[in-house]
């Protein structure tokens, strides 16, 4: 019989049975305790929770009328202070305000620019992440098309009003947003950030629109419905005022932004009703479907992560129940301005609701279902307490007998099988010291028996792999020496290069030859690939770098440079099948003039980033290797300031996917094109971490090099 049996019988003998009796035992406490609890009533704790709830409701609502009420007065003072500027306005300095473009650029940006909390975005997936935000400095920006210089007046009205912004967001409860956006197109917004979406406008915003509209001056302050805020992707209230100049029109909307997060979870209720309760802001006016009193739903907690629009307003909805009577009365009730409660489905669900006046109109509805609210709790925990007692008492002496059970005989287990058990694991841990001499000379006749023969097949490959693995790591050592440690710094280009191999070693080359300080307008770059990978191919790497810095330090053309090595290769490699693909190339700051030859390698890309073409170092040209007498050629052409060149191997566009799709050369030029005002070594690493992410979870294939060359001003 096999050890696995043997262990396995012996473990059902000494747990089953404990186990079948701790489970007889608990399945009959817990009918106890259901029969028990059954028998309770409800009334009381049903009408205690009807009171509860409506002193809830009824707090609730005097706290959200009081914040609007402290939000619409800043809104006021805000204003009026914009007002007055306009009358005597203060002309601020550039150094004074921030632009949208200074919060996107480091050493532009505020000082204090930093993530907060609570200032978050929510994206189209769901997920959430912070935007870093300044509480120091406003934010000035321009809509499409605007020359803020053609406005000097808003821009210094805009640039006066940063302290009315601090002490507006100072005195709030809230984490409320303010923007002021005026009909030249300016606008600034608090606290400032650079997060506005491409070609963002606030004249068009609705708020914008409903400020607008309001022509009561008992009422200036307009609440617009829910929606999702562009910058951030959450869903807010709105409330908006108008701007008046001296004579009386119109220069600006003022708006105030209030998470509908913040509005819902105003309510104080008892933790015990958290993820029961719903909470709903009502407008009680008539439906236009069908002409009758209704109630409007503003805003639910579902409106804060399940929108239907996600740049505009929120679809509202009308709240209905099945209990068409009694939902009518509570309707009239909410129309006479009344604070109430009653029992009615919702969601076809039978329900406790609670309501209370916030202004004229505006009601706050908490819903609870009757099923959340559990029968006399106060006996059923104290039966629960004690069967729950008296069970965990039955499970503890059940669970030290079966321990009893189980330490007896993992004893007898240990001492008929664990004998030669302790000699393998000295053997293991001798191992694991670096002992490859170690040896199991005793046999079993059971699966014990096939880990011995194969732990002693294994101490000898183990001991191969250890010493091949050191060389692979000498080799790798060697093989990174022989590689530039940083750019040269040559007057007028902005140089960067690396290799990412795939293995320890690989073929992979690029070198910087002929570069001297004192001429430090020119200089001779270099990007080579040997076919294969591993030992091979970095041998014939190492050989090829030899010839061509030892060739490079002596007079003569590109041509004749790359043909001589070609020569000497061809002797050394042209049995073994190898070879090696090159891009050679002389580049002169001074005359303006790049020379360049191919000889089997793929061309390199020359970005204009003045005009975004890209255009190919092109030519004819064979591998390395090949023939013996091959005659190179050379081309030349002029440089200028603006241009990327980029040089690569096969490894950035022909990496692949877990669906095998190459990440390709439009990607790779897009990169290119996407990051042309960044450093070279900027550039570089941009390629390198999409080559990543794109390949990823697939391992890397092949050896990836490339240099990124910026041509200056």
């Amino acid at each position: 019989m096999k050890l696995r049996w043997k262990v396995f019988l012996l473990l059902m003998i000494f747990s089953l049975v404990p186990l079948m009796v701790v489970t007889a035992i608990s399945q009959k406490a817990t009918k106890t305790a259901g029969n028990m609890l059954s028998r309770d009533s409800r009334a009381a704790l049903l009408e205690l929770s009807e009171r509860a709830l409506e002193v809830t409701v009824r707090n609730t609502a005097e706290i959200q009328k009081g914040l609007e009420a402290a939000l619409e007065f800043r809104m006021a003072s805000m204003a009026r202070k914009a007002e007055y500027l306009y009358v005597m306005p203060a002309p601020a300095s550039d150094a004074s305000f921030y632009w949208k473009e200074d919060f996107n650029d480091p050493a532009k940006a505020p000082p204090d620019l930093a993530p907060h909390d609570g200032y978050e975005i929510r994206h189209m997936d769901g997920q959430i992440t912070p935007y870093s935000i300044s509480l120091d400095y406003p934010v000035i920006a321009a809509a499409p098309g605007v020359n803020p210089d053609e406005h000097p007046v808003d821009k210094a009205v805009l640039a006066s009003l940063r302290d009315e912004f601090i002490s507006a967001y100072k005195d709030g409860e809230s984490r409320a947003t303010a923007c002021i956006a005026l009909e030249s197109g300016l606008f600034a917004a608090y606290p400032g950030h650079g997060e506005f979406p491409e070609g963002y406008d606030p004249r068009l915003k609705p708020w914008y629109r409903a400020a607008l509209t309001q022509t009561s001056p008992d009422t200036p302050v307009t609440w617009t419905f829910p929606m999702v805020d562009e910058v951030t992707g959450q869903v807010v209230f709105a409330a908006s005022t108008l701007i008046h100049d001296p004579e009386g029109k119109v220069v600006g909307v003022l708006c105030m932004d209030v998470l509908l997060e913040e509005v819902l979870n105003m309510a104080a209720m008892p933790s015990s009703w958290i993820g029961t309760v719903e909470t709903y802001d009502l407008l009680v006016q008539n439906n236009p479907d069908n002409g009758k009193l209704g109630a409007l739903v503003l805003a639910h907690d579902d409106y804060v992560t399940a929108t239907r629009d996600w740049t505009g307003m929120i679809f509202t909805e009308w709240l209905d129940s099945q209990d068409k009577e009694i939902f009518h009365t509570i309707l009239k009730s909410m129309e006479q301005g009344n604070t109430g409660v009653a029992r009615l489905r919702c969601k076809g669900k039978d329900s406790i609701w609670a309501f209370a006046p916030v202004g004229r109109k505006y009601y706050k509805l908490l819903v609870t279902p009757m099923s959340s609210i559990n029968s006399s709790i106060d006996k059923a925990n104290e039966v629960v307490d004690s069967l729950t007692r008296k069970h965990l008492l039955v499970n503890f002496i059940a669970a030290c007998w079966a321990l009893l059970l189980g330490v007896i005989g993992a004893m007898i287990i240990s001492r008929i099988f664990t004998k030669h058990i302790y000699q393998m694991i000295d053997a293991v841990k001798r191992l694991a010291r670096g002992d490859f001499s170690v040896h199991m000379d005793f046999e079993i006749s059971d699966e014990r028996g096939e880990l011995i023969t194969a732990f002693n097949e294994m101490v000898p490959r183990l001991r191969e792999n250890v010493r091949l693995k050191k060389a692979l790591e000498l080799a790798h050592e060697v093989q990174q020496n022989l590689l530039p440690v940083d750019a040269p710094l040559v007057t007028g280009l902005d140089i960067a290069g690396a290799i990412v191999y795939s293995d320890e070693t690989g073929g992979d080359y690029y070198d910087y030859l002929e570069f001297d300080e004192t001429n430090d307008h020119k200089i001779t770059v270099v990007v080579g690939d040997v076919s294969g990978h591993g030992i091979p191919s970095a041998l014939l790497m190492t050989t090829a770098r030899a010839l061509f810095r030892q060739r490079s330090s002596m007079r003569g053309s590109i041509t004749s440079i790359v043909s001589d090595v070609n020569k000497l290769l061809t002797r050394d490699v042209g049995l073994s099948g190898r070879f090696m693909t090159l891009f050679y190339m002389d580049l002169d700051t001074q005359k303006k003039q790049v020379k360049w030859l191919r000889a089997g390698h793929d061309p390199a890309l020359v970005l204009d980033s003045n005009t975004g073409e890209f255009t190919e170092l092109d030519g004819e040209g064979i591998f390395l290797g090949g023939i013996e007498d091959y005659e190179y050629k050379e081309y030349e052409r002029e440089i200028h300031p603006g241009q990327i060149i980029a040089v690569g191997t096969d490894g950035v566009w022909e990496a692949r996917n877990q669906q095998g799709d190459m990440f390709g050369k439009e990607a790779f030029k897009q990169i290119i094109a996407d990051n042309a005002h960044e450093p070279a070594q900027v550039i570089m690493d941009k390629v390198f971490e999409a080559v990543g992410a794109f390949r990823l979870p697939v391992n890397q294939e092949d050896d990836i090099t490339l240099v990124i060359i910026k041509v200056l001003k």
